[in-house]
């Protein structure tokens, strides 16, 4: 009933370029996700272009305990890694513009972009 009221709507014409679907499934029996998303690409000489991924996933990743071990030796480095940015970024604030610019160096640059990588990936 939807794809033909949407047919009827005419959403896809031919000024259409791209096409996304992303279908989301849960298989009760596995316990699990399934992503898949499907891109089509129209280009002007009539030729369509497809691309696909399936990805899928625990729905209850600690299902063991044990595996949460990796996870939080992870987050206590990238804990740590801020702990020790902090203890070198404190005292460069407290010297004022001078002492921030200072501070902002190659690896310190590089240390901060691991830390917030690592709380996004963790999170």
């Amino acid at each position: 009933q939807q794809l033909s009221n949407l047919s009827a709507a005419q959403w896809l014409d031919q000024n259409t370029t791209k096409l996304d679907i992303d279908i989301l499934f849960y298989n009760a029996h596995l316990q699990s996700y399934s992503v898949h998303k499907q891109t089509f690409r129209f280009a002007e000489d009539g030729f369509v272009k497809l691309y696909f991924r399936h990805e899928t996933f625990l729905a209850e990743p600690y299902r063991n305990i044990l595996w949460i071990i990796p996870d939080i030796f992870f987050g206590i480095i990238i804990l740590r890694m801020l702990y020790t940015e902090m203890l070198e970024l404190v005292p460069a604030c407290m010297a004022g513009l001078d002492g921030f610019c200072g501070y902002l160096e190659f690896w310190n640059i590089i240390d901060w972009l691991a830390i917030i990588i690592g709380i996004v990936v963790s999170v």
